[in-house]
């Protein structure tokens, strides 16, 4: 009996509500809204290094990185400025070589000035090269 197995009965009211009266349909229209301006906001800033294929209702795009980055190199720089994306590896099946690429997801951030500051962060790294490795010391 520690599991519920149904909606709670308020819950199951206020969805209720909300699909009736237009509330929910009004929410989902302004998020897709959303979302397809801060995807524009990202191919624009981003350019060529935005894969191609994404939709632009999608709340993540992939990057494809340029020499000689690798993706868990940018992952760390750019986490190290505030910037969180992931590795395409996390997302590879099986054991073969993942692409040099990260995901990016653009709807995490509050509101697009917030977007903005961390596509330029992208944009800065992509245009630039990794640090030196102190690995082969």
């Amino acid at each position: 009996m520690t599991t519920t197995t149904m909606a709670s009965p308020l819950t199951a009211e206020i969805a209720s509500i909300l699909i009736e009266d237009g509330t929910a349909d009004a929410i989902v229209r302004q998020r897709r809204k959303e979302i397809r301006a801060r995807q524009a906001l990202a191919r624009g800033m981003l350019g060529d290094h935005v894969a191609p294929g994404g939709h632009d209702g999608s709340y993540h795009l992939w990057l494809l990185l340029p020499e000689p980055w690798r993706a868990e190199e940018f992952v760390a720089q750019a986490r190290s400025r505030g910037v969180a994306v992931n590795s395409a590896e996390i997302f590879a099946v099986g054991r073969g070589p993942a692409p040099h690429a990260v995901r990016a997801c653009l709807g995490a951030t509050e509101d697009r000035v917030a977007l903005e500051r961390g596509l330029e962060i992208l944009a800065e790294l992509l245009s630039s090269h990794p640090p030196p490795s102190l690995s082969g010391v």
